[in-house]
């Protein structure tokens, strides 16, 4: 009975490491996010990171661990106008060169996607296919106020020669 027990620990603890070693490490992308969010703010906009969002797939090829990173600047000249950013991460090999290792990922490009009084998207309805990614959200009409956009949309934002193309 005893060794049965010890069994079932030990498969749950390979399986618990598993599980684990099999989640991409988000930290690269989150500083790589912190980093862009730096650029493009003015000094006041500030991004949250309880507003941002990290899906990885295939964009690259099949074996590729791709990171897209969805993320918004807020408080531009201190407005309440907000941008929403989409940026692509390919996964890069581990490998060694004159002494430095290589970075998990390497930004590819970055677009603003969205912003208040243009269109808003709902990150988490994202779908990531071989060089794209759909997202579903809301665009403002003209009567539409400034709180509320009313038209439902879909995109598709293609990567095309490192940069990122909206396809109609």
């Amino acid at each position: 009975m005893m060794s049965n027990r010890v069994i079932a620990l030990v498969i749950l603890l390979f399986a618990a490491d598993f599980s684990f070693a099999a989640s991409p490490d988000t930290r690269p992308i989150t500083r790589a996010i912190s980093a862009l969010a730096n650029q493009f703010s003015d000094g006041i906009a500030v991004s949250y990171p309880e507003f941002r969002l990290v899906r990885f797939g295939h964009l690259f090829g099949n074996e590729s661990n791709d990171a897209v990173a969805f993320f918004s600047i807020e408080g531009f000249g201190g407005s309440n106008y907000h941008a929403e950013y989409l940026a692509i991460f390919e996964s890069v090999p581990n490998e060694r060169a004159n002494g430095k290792r290589t970075h998990p990922y390497r930004l590819v490009a970055v677009s603003k996607i969205g912003g208040r009084g243009w269109r808003t998207f709902d990150w988490e309805s994202s779908a990531l296919k071989s060089e794209s990614v759909t997202v579903s959200g809301k665009q403002w009409l003209d009567n539409d106020p400034g709180c509320c956009a009313s038209d439902s949309i879909t995109v598709t934002f293609h990567i095309k020669d490192d940069s990122i193309v909206e396809v109609k």
